[in-house]
């Protein structure tokens, strides 16, 4: 999908053309605002390259979630405007390519200023699954793990049928919203947002570029030859943290060193010692294995992973069912 292409799937361009306006285009080539026109309504993250804040839609006034990326600032493996500005036209090519899928965020419009670029995406309602992780200390029962989780597995492999590695698989990227009951156990849907890392791959391509967050990052990664099955140690490293609240690598450290990070995710076994396990069913702990096999032959992949039989097997709530019922109230 070209740029035009994704271009024409936004708010603006519609509304514009239905006035028979012309639209003023940027360096980038999408439609020029002046920066007061994304009045800043609340924070809802940051990065390397800038900010996600929720605002007013410039056209129709409906609120939406806006990532504003400073298109003079470069970081990590991005060296240059010129490299900066591919990644920011790569990233909306790839959003829009699958706009087709609930699972995936909707894009609302792309636009720019003289220093930023904005990409404006329905607000998603009940954040991320970063900060629900981080509300909720420990375990999460694993009744509510089987329903948010089998979402995230469905959202991979829906972009990897179309060739696309995500990269940067971790609960910060997975938003979640309110949905009704009956749609959703848990009245949550799961959607994924911000594809800066991802990249389409042809059927014997690989990546070299190191990308994503250190506690999420599978061993190829760091061997520097890596393709789809990155993004499936990634949900290994998710469940894992969801299942027992703690990482599955260095569980005991707050940070960890680059090196000593890439060592312990190079080396150490995968450990389900502790009352935590005991309390998960076998299936939970099996899956658990083959998503962080280091072996990419043996590693699951999303469709398989989706088969598999945690998925069906029946769960009691056992202790964890007075916290569960807290967990669903509050979301």
């Amino acid at each position: 999908m070209t740029l035009e292409s994704a271009t024409t799937l936004t708010c603006v361009e519609t509304l514009h053309r239905d006035n028979n306006e012309q639209l003023s285009t940027g360096e980038l080539g999408w439609p020029l605002v002046e920066s007061r026109q994304f009045k800043h309504l609340r924070g809802l993250g940051s990065g390397s390259f800038g900010r996600v804040f929720a605002s007013k839609h410039p056209v129709d006034g409906s609120l939406v979630a806006v990532k504003a990326v400073d298109k003079y600032r470069t970081a990590g493996d991005i060296r240059t405007r010129k490299e900066l500005l591919w990644s920011l036209r790569r990233e909306v090519e790839t959003l829009a390519s699958l706009q087709s899928a609930q699972s995936i965020v909707s894009l609302r419009g792309i636009y720019e200023d003289d220093k930023y670029a904005y990409i404006a995406m329905e607000l998603c309602d009940k954040g991320d699954l970063q900060t629900f992780l981080d509300s909720h200390t420990g375990p999460v029962p694993e009744v509510a793990v089987r329903v948010l989780f089998r979402q995230m597995l469905e959202t991979i492999a829906y972009i990897h049928e179309e060739n696309i590695c995500y990269s940067d698989v971790k609960p910060a990227n997975f938003l979640l919203k309110t949905v009704d009951l009956a749609q959703d156990p848990l009245g949550l849907e799961v959607k994924l947002a911000d594809f800066g890392c991802s990249q389409e791959l042809s059927d014997d391509d690989f990546l070299t570029a190191r990308t994503g967050t250190p506690l999420y990052t599978a061993p190829e990664v760091y061997l520097g030859r890596y393709g789809l099955a990155a993004d499936m140690w990634g949900l290994g490293i998710i469940l894992y943290r969801m299942l027992s609240g703690v990482f599955p690598f260095r569980p005991n450290l707050d940070k960890v060193a680059p090196f000593s990070m890439m060592m312990s995710v190079l080396h150490d076994k995968v450990s389900f010692q502790g009352n935590v396990w005991s309390q998960v069913s076998p299936e939970a702990r099996d899956l658990v294995c083959k998503l962080l096999h280091r072996s990419l032959e043996k590693r699951i992949g999303a469709q398989e992973a989706l088969e598999h039989p945690w998925f069906s097997v029946p769960l009691e709530m056992g202790p964890l069912s007075s916290k569960y019922t807290v967990i669903k109230q509050e979301l």
